[in-house]
């Protein structure tokens, strides 16, 4: 990911998406990948391995979505 003068870093998107997941005010939430399916896959690994999802399931899908 190439950061440029107005772009933001991976550490400030995941940083603004944990914002936006822990203000209640916000839910429902729906998100999903509008051009970097990757960030998207590792948001949803996190969020599923932060909620007790098994490890290694969790782990075998991300894979498979690579």
């Amino acid at each position: 990911m190439s950061v440029g003068k107005n772009k933001e870093s991976s550490n400030d998107l995941f940083k603004n998406e944990f914002l936006v997941l822990t203000d209640i005010n916000n839910y429902p939430i729906d998100f999903h990948c509008q051009v970097g399916r990757d960030r998207t896959g590792l948001l949803a690994f996190i969020l599923e391995s932060l909620l007790g999802a098994n490890e290694i399931k969790n782990f075998e899908s991300m894979l498979i979505k690579l």
